[in-house]
């Protein structure tokens, strides 16, 4: 299973990252020991989800409003995926 997040330096940087699961760890274990496991901030099966809480992220820390703008135009397919765990 995909998902998507981001790790705590995502919203200076304006980085979303994807890695790929296990669909029965994700059941097992839950979104917030995977996301713990990867090192994120915050994890998402949904894309949609995932940017705009980046993006919420990156006003609190008052990202360059460029950077902003490029992540509001960011594609699913943009985000290169890893193979996680």
């Amino acid at each position: 299973m995909k998902v998507y997040g981001f790790d705590d330096t995502g919203p200076h940087r304006g980085e979303l990252l994807a890695a790929t699961v296990p669909g029965g760890d994700l059941n097992i274990f839950g979104g917030e020991a995977i996301c713990h496991e990867l090192g994120w901030r915050m994890l998402s099966t949904s894309f949609s989800k995932a940017r705009k809480a980046l993006l919420a992220a990156m006003e609190e820390v008052g990202a360059d409003d460029e950077m902003i703008r490029t992540v509001r135009q960011f594609k699913a397919s943009y985000v290169p995926v890893v193979d996680a765990l």
